[in-house]
């Protein structure tokens, strides 16, 4: 009786389980946002100093009153952007992460973004419901190094990288989509992002 018991309070005191993906154009900052993230939450991270491009997956599990959540940074390299898309089934929202001090390589995030919210998964060629990752999952853009004197706003990136148009394609599809500056070395903004990702996957999953 007692296990019967025990068992029935775990299944309806168990939290639900999202998992966040994390990706952005190489240098952008994932890695570094993910371990301040990491620090921020009393867990054990990698030195700032000594972080590099992200080779496969770095991962950070946070326990919240709405759920627990894993957050994936994935690596931003050219040969590695590919591999985006086998994740996005899994994933229940998504933070891309845009440097918003690095004007030169604006055009080369708008086409990436462009790539991942306008192409139909491969998978999906033949499906006549042709959805993409943008259409289905709470999206956070974050504007990095709000910190650094060559940051370039908010409305700048935002007309940029054709944000605007993919923000109001969102909004007709009904999935939520946010855009916040933030600077992952001072933890500027950090707190107030993760609130809003986690309450719109949540949200979102009811």
């Amino acid at each position: 009786m007692y296990s019967l018991l025990s068992g029935l309070y775990d299944y309806l005191t168990q939290k639900p389980s999202y998992k966040i993906l994390i990706c952005g154009l190489d240098n952008s900052g994932k890695t570094t946002l993910l371990e301040q993230v990491k620090k921020m939450h009393g867990q054990k991270y990698m030195d700032f100093k000594k972080i590099t491009s992200t080779i496969g997956l770095n991962i950070c599990k946070l326990e919240k009153s709405n759920g627990e959540f894993t957050l994936w940074d994935v690596g931003g390299q050219v040969v590695l952007r590919k591999l985006w898309e086998k994740y996005f089934n899994e994933a229940h929202g998504l933070i891309f992460v845009i440097d918003g001090a690095d004007e030169m390589r604006l055009p080369e995030v708008k086409e990436t973004l462009h790539h991942v919210f306008t192409t139909q998964p491969s998978h999906d060629l033949e499906s006549v419901n042709t959805t993409t990752a943008f259409d289905q999952l709470p999206v956070l853009f974050l504007l990095n190094k709000q910190d650094s004197k060559a940051f370039k706003g908010v409305d700048f990136v935002t007309e940029r990288t054709n944000l605007g148009h993919l923000l109001t394609s969102a909004q007709r599809r009904n999935s939520e989509s946010m855009v916040m500056a933030v600077s992952a070395i001072d933890t500027q903004g950090i707190e107030g992002a993760l609130a809003w990702i986690m309450a719109a996957v949540s949200e979102s999953s009811k």
